[in-house]
């Protein structure tokens, strides 16, 4: 196995302990959010949370005549990397706490910085901060509970925080390919009627001026824009139809006597799964079936319920 493919099975484990916790991690008080989300995905990601080297806590940050604490400060070789920030799981992030992250790691020196709720993440580029405004600088928004991002997409972001990412100038590349991609989005998104309505159709008038029609030419561009992903934000990707059929517990049926996490399809007796793999090699099963669940949030039940079933299922970490 890989590294890259190691650090996805962690991080794909990751989610769906927070897939378990479901909506009690909105009663999570900030403590909570950093012992039992935060240290596990920075400890995944490579960040040691007990290597006092590696990861500071509760950093002084004197803010004129008030001196207030960083969460979390990630160093790499002696330089501070990034600000992370937590806050209760009941709290919506806004952009008070964007500004708060950001001032702490301009204050620091630290180019990036993250907060998060445990429901939520974004990382801001520190150096792009302007105008008072953190979406200036906003280059990663992740909801991990949220049925609006795919897991893959979410296992991609993610990856680009890993100690050898986050910290290395190949990964301040793609997170800053990242930010342009935003903003190509944020452009497209608010000129959106003028492409639609003026600059392509008189793109394909000079191109075909046998297609004099203006309406049909920009009715054909509206209905390849809706059912086209480019512009939707890369941190809002959206369910791909796969032409999957959807499937959950209730569908499959233990069969131990051909394995302790053998699972044979209800409607399909030949069809079987193993779900003492891992989470992504169950996916992988269920795809060369031609099922899957409905979303990330379902196939941790899916999962989490199967494995209990054949008693594979672990104690809880609290």
């Amino acid at each position: 196995m890989s590294a890259d493919e190691e650090l996805r099975e962690k991080l794909d484990a990751w989610l769906r302990q927070l897939a378990e916790y479901g909506d009690r991690i909105n009663n999570f008080p900030e403590g909570e959010i950093r012992t039992r989300v935060v240290n596990k995905l920075l400890d995944r990601l490579g960040w040691d949370t007990s290597d006092d080297s590696m990861v500071k806590y509760e950093v002084p940050v004197t803010m004129g005549r008030e001196t207030k604490k960083a969460d979390y400060v990630l160093i790499s070789n002696n330089n501070k990397c990034c600000v992370v920030e937590t806050k209760a799981g009941s709290l919506t992030l806004d952009d008070e706490d964007a500004r708060q992250s950001i001032s702490y790691a301009l204050f620091l020196k630290c180019p990036w910085a993250i907060v998060t709720n445990g429901r939520k993440l974004c990382l801001y580029d520190v150096a792009s901060f302007k105008d008072n405004n953190p979406m200036n600088s906003l280059v990663m928004e992740l909801e991990f509970l949220s049925d609006k991002q795919e897991q893959s997409n979410v296992l991609n972001y993610l990856q680009l925080l890993a100690k050898g990412n986050l910290d290395l100038e190949e990964g301040k590349r793609k997170l800053n390919e990242l930010r342009t991609h935003q903003h190509i989005h944020k452009f497209i998104e608010n000129n959106k009627e003028q492409i639609l309505n003026d600059i392509i159709p008189d793109w394909v008038q000079r191109e075909k001026p046998e297609w004099t029609n203006r309406n049909l030419v920009r009715n054909s561009v509206r209905e390849v824009f809706s059912e086209s992903h480019t512009l939707i934000s890369t941190a809002q990707a959206p369910k791909v139809n796969t032409g999957l059929t959807d499937t959950a517990a209730g569908d499959w049926e233990h069969r131990p006597n051909l394995g302790r996490g053998i699972f044979a399809y209800k409607n399909d007796t030949t069809k079987t799964i193993d779900v003492s793999c891992s989470g992504p090699k169950v996916k992988e099963q269920l795809e060369k079936m031609g099922l899957k669940c409905s979303s990330f949030s379902a196939f941790g039940g899916f999962y989490n319920n199967l494995r209990q079933t054949a008693k594979l299922a672990k104690k809880k970490q609290q």
